[in-house]
């Protein structure tokens, strides 16, 4: 895996967001959508799958309800290893860079 974040994964998710990488402040930072421009957090909460919005620097406390976060990197197989490892109810891709025109 390139440099980047760590997947967060475990047992029993409900879900996994799936990015194709993080972004340079994730980066800097360490922590899954931390640009501040980005609504992932607040949106999660708005649409009732966690109880507060979550800062991210908070990104690991999304385990606790039910919430894994990865990222494709260049590596679908390994990201594929990892899914089926972790079992979750659902898998969900979230990307922006992946829609954008080539």
């Amino acid at each position: 895996m390139p440099e980047g974040l760590p997947p967060l994964l475990g047992p029993g998710l409900k879900v996994v967001f799936v990015g194709t990488e993080p972004g340079p402040e994730s980066l800097r930072t360490k922590c899954y959508y931390a640009n501040k421009r980005n609504s992932f957090w607040y949106d999660l909460c708005a649409a009732g799958l966690t109880a507060t919005v979550l800062a991210p620097g908070d990104f690991r406390h999304a385990l606790a309800f039910g919430i894994g976060l990865d990222d494709v990197y260049d590596d679908p197989g390994a990201l594929r290893r990892r899914i089926l490892d972790a079992a979750p109810r659902a898998v969900r891709f979230n990307s922006k860079a992946a829609l954008a025109p080539v």
